[in-house]
């Protein structure tokens, strides 16, 4: 009788509770290991998704970089053609005094000056000629005096004129021209 187990039941309860015990210790092991894997992937795929938008923000930049250097070409040339324009907006300005410094010559040269070479420099007219008296001469330097547009004339060379005729004054005039604008 002593080898008869009185209590069969008490042996499959504690298999059950081992097989029971073995579950609930591979389902959480089974998830957190089911969840770190998923993670990984996670971090792995944002890892990539950042990968790639560096290498995308990396092309625009280095499109930027040429569009950049485009624009300082574009405005290196602007910079050029808005000198050339205000070279030829001033000239056009100014186109008139050539006329009114001619018309001014015409009109204050007396009959005794004959003009042989006129010159400028700046603001400086020079006026090489010949004249048959110092009066002739000093009326014009008076007449040219007189216009709002001239400043400091002075006769700079008077020389007497050849041997062969000595009544003649070869001399240099120059003065000054304040450029008007229209």
């Amino acid at each position: 009788m002593s080898s008869i187990n009185l209590l069969p039941w008490r042996e499959e309860l504690r298999k059950t509770r081992n097989k029971i015990f073995a579950i609930t210790c591979a389902i959480p092991t089974l998830a957190a290991a089911m969840i770190i894997l998923l993670l990984h992937f996670l971090l792995a795929h944002l890892v990539a998704v950042k990968k790639a938008d560096e290498v995308y923000l990396n092309q625009q930049l280095d499109l930027n970089k040429d569009l950049i250097k485009e624009v300082e070409g574009i405005d290196t040339k602007k910079k050029e053609l808005l000198d050339r324009v205000s070279i030829i907006q001033s000239l056009q300005r100014t186109r008139v005094n050539l006329v009114r410094l001619l018309d001014a010559l015409s009109r204050y040269t007396p009959d005794g000056i004959v003009l042989n070479k006129l010159s400028k420099s700046d603001k400086q007219i020079t006026i090489v000629g010949i004249a048959d008296s110092n009066n002739a001469i000093s009326f014009m330097m008076r007449n040219l005096d007189k216009l709002d547009w001239v400043e400091s004339t002075k006769l700079t060379d008077v020389r007497e004129g050849s041997a062969e005729n000595t009544s003649l004054k070869s001399g240099q005039l120059a003065f000054t021209v304040i450029m008007m604008e229209k």
